[in-house]
């Protein structure tokens, strides 16, 4: 055989195999380019998805933070405005509230009181979005505050008081389009976001003219079926490519990416005219270079297999040059595929980097605004609280909590309906606000407001359940505190009113008599001077008004002198002595033996005593004890005020002193006063740079004031006094009236009235007198003060009634409380008629006039 045909023999031999592995490394090539073009496209998707998700996560948190702001809730919409304006992070992102009609209330794009419009179809999507209950995203709309289409992310809100609000994280198509580009796609690439409806909410290419326009039909067609996947496809500009698209988590949305088939099959294509050139020049120098190309190119197939599998496990190819041009194209297209893939990797660090600042963020808000935070995988289980939430249930930072853990910390009395609450949040939707106490093991409580939601997987099935919870015992206990003050205030304002219509019965009956009676030196001076005292008491009703706001504003003056006190102590007794007597305590003054000073205001130390002094008396029984002393060391004073009365109870105790507190007020009147005496002398007593204490056991076991002022050694005086009248008169009259009230004034001026209008009128200061003699005098008509001691005008008018002599007779309550329960609590009591201190003389009159006309039936 000749060299020719052997070596064309051999050549063959050689080039069939070379055509052989050329043709498979061709084959390997063209896959492993598009396998790593396909990956390279798929985790470019997967990584803008996770961007978009991550912005998407980052402005549903925002909005939740801005929901439970306390601005919001106060409706402060300006402080709102700043909130929500140092939370927004990009020019091409702006927060937005509405309310239920649509209205903008506040929109950070401009600037707080720039004049806005309700978005288009604003009023239907709220609708829509109060239906669906939860965060949601839109689909590609004009948004407000541009006339642009925009896309918004959608947070419902309720507020505890009722009204409704939408709080939007508004996005423009360059916000995404800023977001995209962080992903380093390839310049030939077409990148896209698209809506619900399959409409472009960002696209790298022509931007502005595909904002809104749909995909291509069969693209629309997929992404309504499937979540992720490629395909081969068209663009909007008619460019074969192969697609690869991915719906971000929790929305309707889907992220594309359109690479052009022809830049993927061009590197085959090109490989396949190599080959081509190089199977004839293997055909001509097959027998010199055979063996030469065909151990090159085997082991060139095995570096490109080395540099396949490095590229396999993410690490970039070691490129080692070769005179094969395939197999360099080949290291160059690894190579570059090598590059892309840690630019993507790079990317994806990128991003959880900046989720872990938003993280960071976001705990920092947690943290500085005191929230307790919880997550709870569901079904319900084990519970992840952080440290704040754990202290908020008296736990320590290390406890494991699960559900019963958390059900056991909270107060029986509002577990249940705690329960309820999370039942409905998971299972139905529901907001989940609630306010509980949690309860410690030794009995200490702190009230809780705990929101969250639930959250919820394609098939509507609850996967978790999170929220926050926030200490809301101080405001618990201003609430409290102010309902305390607010039912202080009206208890005192009723007594105010009851002690001011005292004075003024008799005054305005003087009056009347005054205008009726014909002149009589006798009877004017009597009525002269039952108005003098009664308006000196009234007086002396509005300095007591008018010296707690002058002490109280620290604006009184004193008069300080060397004052002794044992002549204030005196002048105290001498002044309440008639207090005491009337009710006939045992009173017992024990005073140091040595003259004992002080620098002050006499009158004003007077008036400190003697308040002590008329407190103890008026709420001892009577035929009490009450004791004064007095005793001095090297630097002080102390007077001690002690009774056997009725004692301070415990929930009165550490406000005695404040403002408008009052005892029990009881019909009597003799428990309670105006809330006025106690903190007089506290604020007195400190303007002498002293103080004053109680000390009580409870409720019936008597009291002990003290007061200490600094001592003096120089000595000095004051006096004081006082005075009282009581007034008595009766005629025929038409009727047979008896008049049955405790205060003598106001009876004896009644009294004269009505025998000045012609009636036979009967006075008893005394209820239980008044009732001995009724069966006697068979009186027409009793008019009974409500206020009485012993027996207040209810009973008595009660025990009327039982009375066969005076079961039909006429009975008038006469009262200084005017409210309807005072009314009702008259007619319940057997009164037919209820008048009102000062009783208008006018309005008697005339239904005593209607009576006589009806005498014969009495």
């Amino acid at each position: 055989m000749r060299l020719r045909t052997y070596l064309v023999l051999m050549s063959a031999a050689i080039l069939i195999p070379v055509i052989a592995f050329h043709a498979a490394a061709l084959n390997m090539l063209e896959d492993a380019e598009r396998e790593s073009t396909f990956k390279q496209l798929d985790e470019k998707v997967h990584t803008i998805s996770l961007l978009v998700e991550r912005e998407l996560s980052g402005a549903d948190t925002t909005l939740r933070i801005l929901a439970s702001s306390r601005y919001l809730r106060s409706e402060n919409f300006q402080a709102l405005y700043e909130q929500a304006k140092l939370a927004n992070n990009s020019t091409n992102k702006w927060f937005v509230l509405l309310d239920m009609e649509g209205q903008q209330l506040i929109n950070t794009r401009f600037a707080y009181g720039t004049p806005l419009v309700s978005p288009p179809q604003a009023k239907e999507r709220i609708q829509k979005l109060m239906t669906y209950g939860k965060s949601a995203v839109s689909e590609v709309v004009y948004g407000p505050g541009t006339d642009k289409l925009v896309t918004t992310l959608a947070t419902p809100v309720t507020l505890e008081n009722g009204k409704r609000y939408v709080l939007l994280a508004v996005f423009s198509a360059n916000y995404f389009i800023d977001l995209i580009e962080t992903a380093d796609i390839s310049n030939d690439w077409v990148a896209g976001l698209l809506d619900g409806q399959g409409k472009f909410i960002a696209r790298t290419l022509d931007t502005d003219s595909t904002i809104g326009k749909p995909t291509m039909p069969r693209m629309k067609e997929i992404i309504r079926t499937e979540t992720k996947g490629m395909i081969p496809h068209q663009t909007l500009e008619g460019v074969a490519s192969y697609n690869s698209f991915r719906r971000i988590a929790n929305t309707n949305w889907t992220v594309s990416i359109a690479a052009p088939k022809q830049a993927i099959d061009a590197a085959s294509n090109q490989a396949a005219r190599i080959a081509g050139l190089g199977m004839g020049v293997g055909v001509i120098f097959a027998t010199l270079l055979a063996l030469v190309f065909g151990g090159r190119i085997v082991r060139a197939i095995k570096l490109a297999k080395t540099a396949a599998g490095q590229l396999g496990h993410r690490t970039k190819p070691a490129f080692e040059k070769s005179n094969i041009t395939e197999v360099n194209e080949l290291y160059t297209a690894l190579s570059d595929a090598g590059e892309q893939l840690s630019r993507a990797n790079d990317s994806r660090l990128l991003a959880e980097a900046r989720a872990s600042e938003a993280g960071e963020l976001l705990q920092l808000a947690v943290d500085s605004a005191e929230l307790g935070t919880f997550y709870c995988p569901l079904p319900l289980g084990k519970i992840y609280w952080n440290a704040t939430c754990k202290r908020h249930f008296f736990l320590d930072d290390e406890s494991e909590i699960d559900i019963s853990v958390f059900y056991d910390r909270i107060h029986p009395d509002d577990r249940e309906p705690t329960r309820i609450a999370v039942e409905a949040a998971v299972f139905h939707h529901s907001e989940y606000d609630a306010e509980y106490r949690t309860i410690s093991p030794d009995g200490r409580t702190r009230w809780i407001r705990a929101k969250g939601r639930a959250y919820y997987d394609l098939e509507d099935r609850p996967i978790r359940f999170d929220g926050i919870t926030i200490d809301i015992s101080r405001n618990k206990e201003v609430e409290a505190r102010l309902e305390r003050d607010s039912r202080q205030k009206d208890e005192f304002l009723a007594m105010l009113a009851h002690e001011l219509r005292n004075p003024l019965a008799p005054i305005a009956s003087a009056a009347s008599l005054l205008r009726l009676s014909t002149p009589d030196t006798a009877k004017v001076t009597k009525t002269s001077d039952i108005i003098t005292r009664q308006v000196k008491h009234m007086a002396g009703l509005l300095d007591d008004l008018l010296d707690v706001s002058r002490v109280t504003k620290g604006i009184i003056k004193l008069n300080k002198d060397v004052v002794d006190i044992k002549k204030v102590i005196a002048a105290s007794v001498e002044q309440t002595q008639p207090l005491m007597q009337s009710k006939n305590h045992a009173f017992l003054a024990e005073l140091d033996s040595e003259s004992l000073y002080v620098i002050g205001d006499e009158k004003r130390l007077i008036q400190i005593v003697v308040n002590l002094l008329v407190n103890a008396g008026k709420y001892t029984n009577n035929n009490g004890h009450i004791k004064l002393t007095l005793e001095a060391d090297a630097d002080n004073l102390l007077i001690n005020v002690k009774d056997d009365g009725i004692g301070i109870p415990p929930h009165l105790k550490d406000r005695i002193f404040d403002l408008f507190a009052q005892g029990e007020r009881t019909p009597d009147r003799q428990l309670g006063g105006l809330g006025l005496g106690l903190p007089l002398v506290k604020s007195l007593v400190e303007h002498h740079n002293g103080s004053v204490h109680v000390f009580s056991e409870g409720s019936g076991l008597g009291s002990v004031f003290t007061i200490r002022l600094p001592r003096h050694y120089l000595p000095d005086q004051s006096t004081n006094d006082a005075q009282d009248i009581v007034i008595d008169r009766s005629t025929e009259t038409f009727l047979k009236i008896t008049v049955v009230d405790d205060n003598s004034d106001a009876a004896q001026m009644l009294a004269m009235l009505l025998e000045e209008l012609g009636h036979e009128v009967q006075v008893d200061t005394n209820p239980f007198n008044a009732l001995a003699r009724s069966t006697d005098s068979r009186s027409d008509v009793f008019i009974l003060d409500i206020g009485m001691p012993g027996m207040d005008g209810y009973q008595l008018a009660r025990r009327l009634r039982s009375q066969k002599e005076t079961s039909n007779a006429y009975l008038i309550a006469m009262s200084g409380y005017g409210q309807n329960t005072d009314v009702e609590s008259s007619m319940a009591a057997g009164f037919n008629h209820h008048l009102i201190k000062p009783v208008d003389i006018q309005t008697l009159s005339m239904l005593l006039e209607k009576l006589s006309l009806k005498n014969k039936d009495f």
